[in-house]
């Protein structure tokens, strides 16, 4: 007999938070809202929503030539190592005509694969990037502040690849890179 009160008590607790985590004003889900400015992101990194602060934050910035990959398989993830032959340099210590490697998340190495983010797709070979990169204790450099650090250039204009709705991806699309050289320039 005593059994019945306690599950009645369990039963009606359960039912008030389960309805109190599903009710909401118009059965809509809720709203998402993007990082404010230097806020961490989901991936450890920082997200800004100004072009100045952003390209402040980086150790190299430049525009290359994807000219080929490597897998590295760390820890039960797949990371793909993209060379990049340096076009031009906007910001640190590398020479034009040099390569840089960049590590991107995600690849296929043997039966291991490693979905890369929708944010971050992988260069392809042969492409040209403007790249916004960050050093760290390796050789290999990456795109920093979460995603916000490449761009596709098609015909002298940015693209940027993969899925970005962040305010500096709406500031750079169809901008053209001569636009994106005097931004830099006066910095």
């Amino acid at each position: 007999m005593k059994k019945i009160p306690f599950v009645m008590l369990a039963m009606i607790a359960f039912s008030s938070v389960f309805t109190g985590c599903l009710s909401r004003s118009n059965n809509q889900a809720p709203e998402i809202q993007m990082p404010a400015s230097n806020a961490p992101s989901a991936s450890w990194r920082v997200v800004y929503n100004d072009f100045d602060s952003f390209a402040k934050a980086s150790d190299l910035i430049l525009a290359g030539r994807v000219t080929g990959e490597t897998i590295d398989l760390r820890h039960n993830l797949v990371f793909t190592l993209q060379e990049v032959e340096v076009l031009t340099v906007y910001k640190g210590g590398v020479q034009e005509g040099e390569s840089v490697t960049v590590s991107i998340d995600g690849g296929i190495m043997d039966d291991v694969e490693t979905i890369p983010f929708d944010e971050i797709p992988l260069m392809e070979i042969g492409k040209e990037y403007l790249l916004f990169l960050e050093g760290n204790d390796t050789a290999k450099y990456v795109i920093p502040l979460s995603y916000q650090g490449i761009y596709l250039i098609e015909n002298g204009t940015l693209r940027v690849p993969g899925v970005r709705h962040d305010d500096i991806a709406k500031e750079l699309e169809g901008m053209g890179i001569s636009e994106i050289e005097r931004m830099l320039a006066e910095m």
